[in-house]
């Protein structure tokens, strides 16, 4: 989340103490209804690095995932802050061993991607799309766990109990942006998607296999 211009962390931490602390942090934030590319949902022993580009300023970094009695991560300590400086030249562009390409119809993988290393990932669309993955349990189908995971937002509950883990991936991209994604996955079963509205009834999934 990126904060206003002379809003501070110590500021929005005591904001979420607040009430009505969703109203009182939103004040705190430039665009509350907006989202920040980043790393997507990651489960326990596993690890990725997004690099996005950023808009100068000062960002709240936060986990809102609900613990064993509904208490956001947050409340639990969770939650840091970062400043993003203006560019001073050019930055490089990783070396990739792929692209991944987010349609408006489908999520395009790479032949490489199973194999792990960076990648770039890029929204070809003309609506915002995300990419999520996740390691399936064996006879589990990708919306078994998916629909677990959305079940369990909804209610605020613990997503651990889903049939599955959550891989990482990179948040929301806006049509036309690139991030990039470096990842390594443990063998098994995989499944994609994009979160995004309703991207998976279009068809914006998929399965692959970590040999």
């Amino acid at each position: 989340l990126r904060l206003k211009k002379h809003a501070t962390l110590a500021q929005f931490k005591q904001a979420l103490q607040q009430p009505d602390a969703e109203t009182a942090a939103n004040k705190l934030i430039v665009d509350p209804a907006g989202e920040i590319t980043g790393p997507a949902l990651l489960g326990p022993g596993l690890a990725e690095t997004v690099v996005a580009r950023l808009k100068a300023g000062h960002y709240v970094v936060i986990c809102f995932l609900p613990g064993p009695d509904g208490m956001p991560h947050a409340m639990m300590g969770m939650i840091g802050g970062l400043k993003v400086r203006p560019a001073n030249g050019a930055h490089p562009v990783p070396s990739i061993a792929g692209t991944v390409r987010l349609t408006n119809h489908k999520i395009v993988l790479p032949s490489t991607f199973a194999g792990g290393g960076t990648f770039a990932v890029t929204n070809t669309g003309t609506r915002a799309h995300n990419l999520s993955l996740a390691k399936l349990d064996r006879g589990t189908s990708l919306p078994d766990l998916f629909g677990c995971v959305g079940q369990s937002f909804g209610a605020g509950t613990m997503i651990d109990k889903c049939p599955g883990t959550l891989a990482g991936g990179i948040s929301d991209l806006a049509p036309g942006q690139t991030a990039y994604l470096r990842i390594t996955l443990p063998q098994g079963r995989y499944g994609y998607v994009s979160s995004d509205g309703n991207d998976f009834s279009k068809g914006l999934s998929g399965t692959f296999t970590v040999h």
